[in-house]
C-alpha cells in the first residue's frame, strides 16, 4: 500500500515514497479488504506452487510467501511457454487452493495482471542474487531447491 514506510510499487513508475493520501485513495476505491497471507496461506501458496511446478514439469527453484505477496522463482524447458502463462498459471492455482481451503470464493487473493517484480531473471548474475540475497531477506514460508 502507498502509506507502507519503505514504500510502495506502482506500474510503470517504479518504486515511489510513502504517499498515506494516495493509500487512503486505494481504501476508498478498493472492493475489498487487503489479503493478509498467514502462515496457514503462505503453507498453502508454497505447496500448490510445488504441486503445479510438478505436474507441469517446471523447476520451482525458490518460493517465499509473506504476509502479503508471494516471489516464485520458476524455470521451464519448453521455449513455446511464455512467461506470461506460467505467471498466470501459477496465480489461478494458488488463488484456487486458497479459495477452496478457506471456502472464500469469488474473493480476489492476488492483484489483478501482478506488481512490477514479474519479470524474467536476465542471467546466472541476476539468478545467483535472488537465491542468495534479495528471496532470503523475504522472512515467511519458504521453499528452495537448495534446501532439499
Amino acid at each position: 500500500m502507498p502509506d507502507h514506510e519503505r514504500g510502495y510499487r506502482r506500474r510503470d513508475a517504479g518504486v515511489l515514497p510513502p504517499d498515506p493520501e494516495m493509500a487512503e485513495n486505494y481504501e476508498r476505491r478498493a472492493n475489498f479488504d487487503p489479503v493478509v497471507f498467514t502462515p496457514e496461506h503462505q503453507e498453502i501458496i508454497i505447496q500448490t506452487a510445488i504441486e503445479v511446478c510438478k505436474k507441469r514439469d517446471w523447476r520451482l527453484h525458490y518460493c517465499v510467501s509473506v504476509d502479503s505477496h508471494v516471489h516464485p522463482l520458476v524455470s521451464w524447458r519448453d521455449d513455446q511457454i511464455e512467461f506470461d502463462f506460467v505467471y498466470e498459471r501459477l496465480k489461478q492455482a494458488m488463488g484456487y487452493a486458497l479459495a477452496k481451503h478457506f471456502n472464500a470464493k469469488g474473493r480476489p487473493n492476488f492483484a489483478r495482471g501482478g506488481g512490477e517484480d514479474r519479470k524474467q531473471v536476465a542471467d546466472e548474475e541476476h539468478f545467483e542474487r535472488l537465491m542468495t540475497k534479495y528471496l532470503p531477506d523475504h522472512f515467511g514460508a519458504t521453499f528452495s531447491e537448495r534446501m532439499k
